[in-house]
């Protein structure tokens, strides 16, 4: 299955791109080529959803840390939304606290949306014999649909764009419940540091402002998800 990218969402300062199929050396530049004009377009902050993304290779991870890093350097970064086959293997790759790694976030497992079959008029479910008379009411109902058929076609399109209104506002929320934790995480390693570094003989380099920093970065980038 080759890789698909697809920009879903696109604002001011940020994006979310899905992806899905699969990732690796040969198709992993597809989703580069998708980044690199929303970044010189000034969205930075980047949120991949790869919970349709059945594999991933080395290649993959590496083109992650690339675009990630593409961002982080113009004040962004990239945050994964990954299905938990993805989401573990990252964790192996990317153990936490590594500097300069996307930031993952484990996608529950979703119920399968709602489907609803649209029927147009004079379709049936099941085999139908095909004569050559249904073969040209078929192209007729093609070339021009009754005002049945739109309005079934509409209201298929108004279902779509209602779950995808619904399961952007989930990621969303996520993100922002993600970032706020980790920033909260980061400030309470500042602390632990801090104190630590007092103690006479600690051997501890660390005096807490790496986390200090990294816990504004995660405030900012929680803020910018809150003002969607």
């Amino acid at each position: 299955m080759e890789l698909w990218v697809k920009v879903t969402q696109r604002e001011s300062d940020s994006a979310v791109v899905s992806v899905g199929g699969e990732m690796d050396l040969f198709s992993c530049g597809k989703l580069e080529e998708a980044v690199a004009p929303l970044l010189a377009d000034g969205c930075v902050h980047l949120v991949l959803d790869a919970v349709r993304l059945r594999f991933c290779d080395l290649a993959g991870v590496r083109t992650l840390e690339r675009v990630h890093t593409a961002a982080a350097s113009a004040s962004g970064g990239l945050i994964v939304w990954a299905s938990r086959p993805l989401g573990r293997l990252l964790a192996f790759l990317w153990p936490e606290g590594r500097p300069g790694r996307p930031t993952v976030v484990r996608a529950a497992p979703m119920a399968p949306l709602e489907r609803r079959l649209v029927l147009l008029p004079g379709r049936r479910e099941g085999p139908v014999r095909r004569t050559a008379a249904s073969v040209r009411s078929g192209e007729t109902a093609r070339r021009a649909p009754g005002p049945g058929g739109r309005e079934a076609l509409l209201e298929h399109s108004r279902l779509l764009r209602e779950q995808a209104r619904t399961r952007m506002a989930t990621m969303r929320e996520r993100t922002e419940s993600i970032c706020t934790g980790l920033a909260d995480a980061q400030e309470r390693l500042a602390a632990l540091h801090t104190a630590l570094a007092e103690r006479p003989c600690s051997g501890l380099s660390c005096d807490g402002d790496s986390h200090r920093a990294k816990a504004d970065g995660f405030r900012r980038q929680a803020e910018t998800f809150a003002r969607r």
